[in-house]
C-alpha cells in the first residue's frame, strides 16, 4: 500500500471545541485527528503511514521532523514505537545530561540499551542484564561492560564483570568438535581466566581432530644469539609482579609446565635453566649401551659404526635407525634429510637414561678389570 500524503488540502482543523470529529479523507483512507490527544487514528483496516514531502528541489528546501521542548530544564523530547506488547522510545534524555538515548520500554532511561553523549562517547547495551558496549570517537577505544581504559589508546577493552565463563568465544559453521561440556560443538576459540577469583588467562582450541590449538609467530630476522638477551619468533615470557610494576621471577621458580588434561605436571623449566621430565625411567639393561650410542651416531652421521660391527649388509643404517626406533631413542618415521645432513628427532630423556645405563656398564667393566 503506498504512503498516505497529508497536505494543508485534505487536512482541516476545527479551531473550535477539542474532541474527536476532524476527519481527513482521501481515496485510501480515512484520518481522525484527536485535537485534545494529538493523536491521529485509522477507522478501517489496513496500513498507516505518514509521509512529509517537499517538491522543491532547491539546495536549500530541507524537510524534516523536529521534537522540541521548551528549554534544557525541560522534559524528554522523544520518539516512540509501540505494538501494545514491545516498546522502543529513543531521543533526547534531559535527565541523563541531554544524551541520545534509545531503550526498550516506553520511558527514557529505562532499560536502555543505545547511548550517545553530548562528548561524543557512543555506548551500546546488549541486553539490560549485560554489559557495555562503547565506542568513543576522538581515540576509537571499543568497551564492553566498562567506559573507560587509561592504558588504552585504540583497542578493545572488556569487562565482564563476576562472570566466569568465556569473555570471548570464536565460532564457524565447519566445527563440530562435540566436546559441549565445554564449549558449544561449533566454538574453535575461547578465552576465559584461568583462576575464577584471582584471574590468569586460559586460551583453549576446539577440534574434531588432533590440530587445536597453534602457536605462530612470523617475524621478518632471523635472531641467532645465543646468549641471556637472545630472542625469537615465538617468545613465552614469565614475569613476577614486584609494587605497581614487574621483575623476573624468583630462585627456583617455575617458568613453564606443560600439564596433562588431568592437570598433572610433565615438563617444567625453570628460571636457572633447569628441565624436569615426569618420565617412565628405562634402564636399557637387555642391551649393550654403548654400542647402542654408537648406533645412533652412525645414524645420524651417515657413516659407518665406530664400535658396532656391521653385520646388516648394505642397509644397516636403515636397520641401525629401525632398531633405535623401537628403543624410543629416535622418533618413528622421523629421519629425514635436510639442508645436506640427516636429522631426526630425538628424545633426551631417553637418551639420557641411555647414558646413565652407558656410565654404570662401564663403571661394571672397570671393576671387574680392576678385580681381576
Amino acid at each position: 500500500m503506498a504512503a498516505t500524503l497529508i497536505s494543508r488540502s485534505t487536512w482541516t482543523d476545527d479551531s473550535g471545541g477539542g474532541t474527536d470529529g476532524t476527519v481527513i479523507n482521501n481515496a485510501e483512507l480515512a484520518l481522525i485527528y484527536d485535537k485534545i490527544d494529538g493523536l491521529f487514528k485509522r477507522t478501517t483496516a489496513g496500513d498507516l503511514t505518514l509521509e512529509l514531502e517537499n517538491t522543491d528541489v532547491t539546495g536549500t528546501s530541507d524537510t524534516g521532523v523536529v521534537v522540541r521542548t521548551g528549554s534544557g530544564a525541560a522534559g524528554d523530547a522523544y520518539f516512540q514505537a509501540t505494538n501494545g506488547t514491545t516498546t522502543w522510545t529513543w531521543g533526547l534524555d534531559n535527565s541523563d545530561s541531554d544524551n541520545w538515548v534509545l531503550a526498550a520500554s516506553a520511558s527514557l532511561g529505562t532499560t536502555n540499551v543505545f547511548t550517545v553523549t553530548t562528548a561524543g562517547l557512543l555506548t551500546f547495551i546488549v541486553a539490560p542484564s549485560f554489559g557495555t558496549v562503547g565506542f568513543k570517537s576522538t581515540s576509537g577505544n571499543c568497551f564492553i561492560g566498562d567506559d573507560a581504559n587509561a592504558n588504552m589508546t585504540l583497542g578493545l577493552t572488556i569487562n565482564q564483570g563476576v562472570a566466569d565463563n568465556e569473555i570471548l568465544a570464536l565460532k564457524s559453521s565447519d566445527v563440530a568438535h562435540g566436546v559441549t561440556d565445554v564449549a558449544e560443538t561449533d566454538t574453535f576459540f575461547t578465552i576465559t581466566k584461568t583462576i575464577a577469583t584471582t584471574g590468569g588467562a586460559r586460551l583453549r582450541g576446539f577440534s574434531s581432530d588432533e590440530a587445536a590449538l597453534a602457536l605462530e609467530g612470523i617475524g621478518v630476522v632471523d635472531n641467532t644469539t645465543k646468549t641471556t638477551g637472545a630472542g625469537a619468533y615465538c617468545r613465552l615470557i614469565a614475569v613476577k609482579k614486584s609494587g605497581t610494576t614487574t621483575a623476573p621471577p624468583g630462585a627456583n621458580a617455575n617458568m613453564v609446565v606443560f600439564q596433562d588434561g588431568g592437570g598433572s605436571a610433565r615438563f617444567i623449566f625453570d628460571v636457572e635453566g633447569s628441565g624436569f621430565a615426569d618420565v617412565e625411567w628405562i634402564t636399557y639393561d637387555a642391551h649393550d649401551d654403548i654400542a647402542e650410542l654408537d648406533r645412533l651416531q652412525c645414524v645420524l652421521r651417515q657413516r659407518r659404526p665406530r664400535l658396532t660391527p656391521t653385520r646388516h649388509g648394505p642397509n644397516a643404517l636403515l636397520s641401525h635407525r629401525r632398531h633405535l626406533e623401537r628403543l624410543g631413542i629416535i622418533g618413528r618415521n622421523s629421519w629425514h634429510i635436510e639442508r645436506a645432513r640427516p636429522r631426526s628427532m630425538i628424545n633426551f630423556t631417553r637418551l639420557a637414561m641411555l647414558h646413565h645405563g652407558a656410565l654404570l656398564q662401564l663403571a661394571d667393566r672397570l671393576t671387574r678389570l680392576e678385580a681381576a
